[in-house]
């Protein structure tokens, strides 16, 4: 039976390429981007920031969300008529197929005198209408794999975890959210692994620790954001409920890959032996090599 260990913490992000951080001491995608710590007020206020602006830009937004857009009723139809010739032959007594006819051509006239009256309030709220709110997503590049091939093996799980969406069963996910509007504006990016095996085609393990992996995730499907979603913010965004403020992970959409027990992956990047295991040594009954990944590990699940 498989262990249900808790995911590794990941309590600091990027403010350039929203990736959840281990630690709020140096980005893993670059030493150059600048990290908060979502714990702390202040940091969570500098992720606000750069993703909806000042606090005094954020009330405006806030306000103009809840009074919303108000415009003053359109009317005059009914006074347009103040008196004409046709209304002087229905006092003068006219037949009744001329009263018939001034009354259409009145009818007519107070209803494109109302039309005309609503078009133009319309226009007029189109033209007054405030700039579109976007929030601002990521400036760089999260934790990227590379490009050449690497070794094919199995997954082999040491034990499992619920995914961000879905709640399925997995020793690693990856989740890119993005706010879809005019562009994509990636808004969180989250990849983890509990700890587990591949053991390669060639009989050599690698050994995954658990922390940050680097998963491909550009070629899943982008679905629109799930219920669990808000669930898995709670989860790494303590402070969120108590604030009275817009969402800084703000997302219409997520994609997301799962690595579960035997699914087929490809190892890249560099590896090295792992200290103190020697070369053919014994693992589930077959001689292999043991290796571990030279930094964050990087793979790519085979289709």
């Amino acid at each position: 039976m498989l262990d249900m260990p808790a995911w590794p913490p990941r309590p600091a992000i990027c403010l350039d390429c929203r990736t959840l951080q281990p630690a709020a001491d140096r980005c893993l995608a670059s030493a150059h981007h600048r990290l908060a710590d979502l714990r702390a007020p202040a940091g969570r206020a500098s992720l606000l920031e750069r993703a909806w602006g000042s606090p005094s830009v954020r009330r405006r937004i806030r306000t103009a969300a809840k009074v919303g857009s108000t415009g003053g009723a359109a009317g005059g139809g009914l006074e347009a008529c103040s008196g004409c010739d046709g209304c002087g032959l229905i006092e003068a007594g006219g037949s009744v197929g001329e009263i018939v006819a001034v009354i259409l051509v009145v009818a007519f006239v107070f209803v494109a005198i109302y039309l005309l009256a609503i078009g133009v309030r319309a226009l007029w709220r189109w033209w007054r209408r405030p700039p579109p709110v976007r929030p601002n997503g990521a400036e760089a590049r999260g934790l990227a794999v590379g490009r050449l091939t690497g070794r094919p093996g199995r997954v082999v799980a040491r034990g499992t975890a619920p995914a961000a969406i879905g709640d399925a069963p997995c020793v690693a996910y990856a989740l890119q959210a993005s706010y879809r509007d005019r562009g994509e504006r990636v808004m969180l990016r989250d990849s983890v692994g509990v700890g587990f095996d591949v053991v390669l085609d060639d009989g050599a393990v690698v050994e995954i620790p658990a922390g940050p992996v680097a998963l491909d995730v550009d070629g899943a499907p982008a679905r629109a954001v799930a219920p669990t979603y808000a669930a898995h913010l709670d989860v790494i965004d303590p402070q969120r409920r108590g604030v009275d403020d817009l969402d800084p992970f703000a997302a219409t959409h997520v994609r997301q890959v799962v690595l579960a027990d035997g699914d087929r992956v490809e190892v890249r990047g560099r590896l090295r032996p792992m200290p103190g295991a020697a070369s053919g040594a014994a693992y589930r009954g077959v001689t292999s090599e043991r290796w571990i990944p030279d930094g964050v590990p990087q793979l790519v699940r085979a289709s």
